[in-house]
């Protein structure tokens, strides 16, 4: 019951009414006042989801409710614009029942959307009674691929892996991977490539349509079924194929050439070179594929090539192609033969144990690489200066071992030799006689131990070598060089592993080792010397002015002097 006083201002006097009314009941007709008879309860909202790319769902548990009102904005800088207001009739629930509603109302990808859900009266001709407003937001997004990696896994292929956790609930409105690929070099065309989204296989791709040795820049996304795309993610790598990093030639004699390339490692790329092909062409212009290599190649490479009826300083041409996946680069090597038809390359050693099994003293040396004659130095070299050292020694008229030499001669012989053949454009000490180091070296030189007894083995007989009694052997003049060679009646082969020819017995040869002054080492025996004197380690000593039927000497030459003045020509 309430009283209501009514009050009128007239001058000079006071007028008061009173009127009394009945009491009346109190009603609140607020709904969102707990207290009111027309409270509407709050909504429990329970979550929003990103159902699909178009879709969010509303999960709420509802409680009496039969209708609600959803009032949709997108939040941009922090400012709520509203998008849609749409009212949703609850279906029948059970208690503690989730309801799920799906907003398919023009729903837009990468938007920040706030979402205002009351109860609405539905026992009044207005839709105007609420509840209190719920506010929940929700950041609506399709999840972007992330590259994990990206490898080179062949000369033209890449392998692309990537990791994706989907956002959306409904995956199968994902369909599938969209890369795609450019390149900032004009020459490379761009291309897009579709993958089906399959979570229960690997996110992997390899393309296998490029080209070594160009950028290349790749975006993933994920597309809807409904054609709508996430934002990217992208890698980059450039295409690698192996550079040709060093390259050497090396001739090992007039015939043989050793020849090596190596190329650059490829950090980061995982494949090796699926071939390899080498041909070979000479001043005749003819080129013959000589080698080929169709599995995987290493890095360094290595190949000894015979040539083919070879002349001494000849110029002679190498292509190597490497190919990887059908792509193949190349580099051509020049290289010229050995200005002497018959001189073979001594390998160097760090250590070479000299006199080992004799009764002085052993040496432990170091001997670097040179080159030896295969023969003895016949007549017709000594006593013709001019003579040109490419005539085979079948054709010459004294194949005979030069003998009756001092030491003083058979020096001047080398000096006047590297004058005639390298001329002036040789700037080392050229053809010389070999230490006593050097010589055993070259002649008890083998695979592995470097320890023959004799040249060709560990056995002499009259068939291998020219000796004091030896039945093939002159008790009067050396042979002709080389003549045991296993085609002369009653001989063997007896060339040594070199491929040298008469280093024991025949004549036995100068060294440039003194003994003591003018006194000088000749190794290896001669024909008028006991076949077991002419052993490899055996040394004899002779004054620099001796000059005797049984002393002759071969050459040698540094093969870094050689190498140095063969390569110098090419440039």
């Amino acid at each position: 019951m309430y009283t209501r006083l009514l009050f009128k201002i007239i001058p000079f006097s006071l007028v008061v009414f009173f009127n009394a009314c009945t009491p009346d009941e109190l009603i609140y007709n607020n709904p969102q006042d707990p207290k009111s008879p027309i409270y509407l309860n709050e909504i429990d909202l329970q979550t929003l989801i990103s159902f699909s790319d178009v879709i969010i769902k509303i999960n709420i548990k509802p409680e009496n409710e039969k209708r609600i009102s959803i009032e949709r904005n997108i939040i941009t800088n922090s400012i709520s614009i509203q998008d849609a207001h749409f009212f949703f009739n609850l279906p029948d629930y059970e208690e503690d029942e989730t309801i799920s509603i799906l907003d398919t109302n023009n729903i837009q990808l990468d938007m920040e959307y706030e979402y205002i859900i009351r109860n609405v009266s539905i026992e009044y001709e207005t839709d105007s009674l609420y509840s209190v407003m719920v506010i929940a937001t929700i950041e609506h997004e399709l999840e972007i691929p992330r590259f994990t990696s990206i490898t080179q896994i062949s000369a033209t292929s890449v392998e692309l892996k990537w990791d994706f956790e989907p956002t959306i609930e409904k995956t199968e409105a994902l369909a599938e991977f969209v890369i795609s690929r450019t390149s900032i070099d004009s020459d490379i065309i761009d291309d897009t490539f579709r993958i089906s989204y399959n979570p229960a296989e690997p996110f992997t791709f390899i393309d296998d349509s490029l080209h070594p040795r160009f950028n290349y820049t790749y975006i993933v996304r994920i597309e809807t079924v409904s054609g709508n795309q996430s934002n990217t993610d992208s890698s980059s790598i450039f295409l690698k194929f192996p550079d040709l990093q060093d390259k050497d030639w090396l001739p090992i004699s007039l015939e043989r050439i050793h020849l090596n390339w190596s190329f650059s490692p490829l950090s980061e790329a995982d494949y090796t070179l699926d071939s390899l092909k080498i041909y070979r062409f000479g001043e005749n212009g003819n080129t013959i594929r000589i080698n080929e290599s169709l599995y995987p190649v290493d890095l360094q490479y290595e190949f000894t090539d015979t040539l083919e009826n070879p002349e001494p300083a000849e110029n002679w041409s190498y292509i190597i192609e490497w190919c990887g996946d059908f792509y193949c680069e190349s580099d051509t090597t020049d290289i010229l033969t050995t200005p002497f038809r018959y001189m073979v390359l001594v390998p160097g050693t760090d250590s070479y144990t000299y006199g080992k099994d004799e009764n002085w003293e052993e040496d432990d040396v170091i001997i670097d690489s040179f080159y030896i004659s295969i023969y003895e130095t016949p007549d017709s070299y000594y006593n013709d200066i001019n003579q040109d050292l490419t005539v085979r020694i079948t054709e010459l008229d004294n194949p005979e071992a030069s003998a009756n030499i001092n030491w003083e001669d058979a020096e001047k012989y080398c000096l006047e030799r590297t004058e005639n053949i390298l001329i002036s454009e040789f700037s080392g000490e050229g053809l010389r006689l070999p230490t006593k180091y050097e010589w055993e070296y070259a002649a008890s030189f083998d695979e592995g131990s470097h320890e023959r007894k004799y040249s060709f083995g560990d056995y002499m007989n009259s068939s291998l070598a020219n000796y004091y009694l030896s039945e093939y052997g002159n008790v009067d003049a050396p042979l002709t060089v080389g003549y045991f060679n296993g085609i002369n009646s009653g001989t063997q082969d007896a060339q040594s592993y070199l491929g040298l020819y008469d280093m024991n017995g025949n004549v036995m040869e100068w060294t440039s080792t003194q003994e003591q002054t003018s006194v000088y080492i000749c190794k290896g025996g001669g024909f008028l010397n006991e076949g077991t004197d002419c052993n490899n380690t055996n040394e004899f000593t002779y004054s620099e002015v001796t000059a005797h039927k049984t002393i002759g000497f071969r050459p040698v030459i540094s093969a870094k002097e050689l190498l140095d003045y063969l390569k110098g020509k090419l440039e």
